[in-house]
């Protein structure tokens, strides 16, 4: 049939798990990644995959993080919690351990019956200080991506950021339209954050249901230099509205009518 090879396109941009994968396949595949929420580095290997030569890892629990270190070399991980400032907090644990965060949950939270089980307390790091530390044992030397899933605290994380723009040439950063960890901010104020700082918001991937999910932002400066990856993204868009309306539309005709 003569419109297989855009059916095989279509389908490929709507294949995307993550913007790491979206990014990596319309612009290129980083050197390097910074994992802030690393939990037990369970995407190890998915990264090696992708052909990423170096991947670098941050946890903020003490007991996650020693399951962190029998999956990934001790020196490419640090065991802290991030935020905007250097400042001692509560951590909340929650019992299915990946949603553990320096914020408290919402009433109204999406995610069913998620509840924290107790927290400890902490000194944070400022981003800044994650590199450096990073920077000293000779890894971020280049330019590298940086993944931040940190369950709401992104915006503070980003709040603090003080130095080596120039070298972070992609984000993924965890995002939100809907309630989840108090105080967290909303998509709209991490998008206009990232903005200021020179990323533009490429491509979405929020779940339908509780409308969290990740978002990718890529330097404006590579953007310019590549459009592709603009274009791959509205198109993407234009589909996902698309699915979205026929599935609305589906579900509106197989309502009983009166």
């Amino acid at each position: 049939m003569k419109n297989q090879p855009l059916r095989r396109y279509l389908r490929h941009i709507l294949a995307f798990a993550t913007p790491l994968d979206f990014y990596c396949d319309q612009l290129k595949v980083p050197r390097e990644i910074l994992h802030i929420g690393a939990h037990t580095g369970e995407e190890n290997q998915h990264y090696k995959e992708l052909g990423i030569g170096s991947a670098l890892w941050v946890e903020a629990q003490p007991d996650i993080y020693l399951q962190l270190i029998k999956n990934v070399e001790q020196k490419r991980a640090l065991n802290a919690a991030v935020w905007s400032t250097e400042i001692e907090m509560n951590f909340n644990v929650s019992e299915n351990s990946v949603s553990s965060s320096l914020l408290e949950l919402e009433s109204d939270h999406p995610w069913g019956e998620l509840n924290f089980s107790g927290h400890y307390k902490l000194t944070t790091m400022t981003l800044q200080s994650v590199l450096v530390h990073f920077q000293n044992l000779g890894f971020l030397q280049s330019k590298f991506f940086l993944l931040l899933d940190v369950q709401g605290a992104e915006f503070e994380i980003l709040s603090g950021w003080r130095g080596n723009r120039n070298k972070i040439e992609a984000i993924s950063c965890e995002v939100s339209r809907k309630s989840g960890y108090a105080g967290a901010a909303k998509r709209w104020r991490v998008i206009l954050k990232l903005i200021k700082y020179g990323y533009l918001p490429i491509a979405s991937f929020l779940d339908k249901e509780t409308k969290h999910g990740d978002q990718l932002f890529v330097k404006l400066s590579q953007a310019i230099k590549h459009p592709q990856i603009l274009f791959q993204a509205i198109i993407r868009s234009f589909l996902l509205a698309g699915v979205k309306i026929q599935k609305s539309l589906e579900e509106f005709l197989k309502k009983p009518r009166v």
